[in-house]
């Protein structure tokens, strides 16, 4: 319990400027996380966000197992009710969270128009070629060509727009050039 150890040494040597160690109790909460659970999570190494770069990766700690996550939940509540529009098929839940319900239901809705309409985009408004791949994913003219197709479509759309990326480094990516 490296963190809690480094916490108490700093109490006790009542540094008051706690900012300075900041980095030194983000590895030792790291490696607590990393000793305390064995089982369920993954690191994951990217390449930096704001350079691509592989020499500054930025390293992520994560939970693969949404049933670790849920436990403190289910232990600490005697009634948790999980709702949501998309939880579809519901009897996959208790499986992955590792709970038996009391009560499970699942109501069907119908919309009455078909408010989804997927489209897979090609071209831009100019009539350029679109694409994400990787190899063209540096090219300035095919991200302004994507937002201002976006920006367009968003006036006709009446319910809004969801765009998805091959991966959040491009997304974030082209988030900032359009910023």
């Amino acid at each position: 319990m490296t963190s809690e150890r480094l916490g108490q040494l700093l109490n006790s040597l009542r540094i008051a400027e706690s900012d300075v160690y900041k980095p030194l109790t983000t590895i030792t909460r790291f490696a607590s996380l990393m000793a305390t659970y064995t089982k369920g999570f993954k690191i994951i190494l990217q390449p930096n966000p704001n350079n691509g770069s592989l020499n500054d990766p930025v390293m992520t700690f994560l939970c693969m197992d949404s049933s670790l996550a849920m436990a403190p939940v289910f232990n600490s509540y005697k009634t948790v009710i999980l709702t949501s529009g998309t939880m579809s098929p519901i009897e996959i839940y208790p499986k992955i969270l590792n709970f038996k319900p009391f009560l499970n239901v699942s109501i069907e809705i119908e919309l009455s128009r078909n408010s989804i309409q997927p489209i897979i985009i090609t071209k831009g408004i100019d009539y350029s070629w679109l694409s994400s791949a990787y190899d063209s994913r540096n090219d300035r003219e095919i991200s302004k060509s994507y937002g201002r197709l976006l920006v367009d479509l968003s006036t006709i759309v009446p319910d809004g727009i969801v765009c998805f990326f091959p991966s959040y480094m491009y997304m974030e990516k082209i988030i900032r050039e359009w910023n």
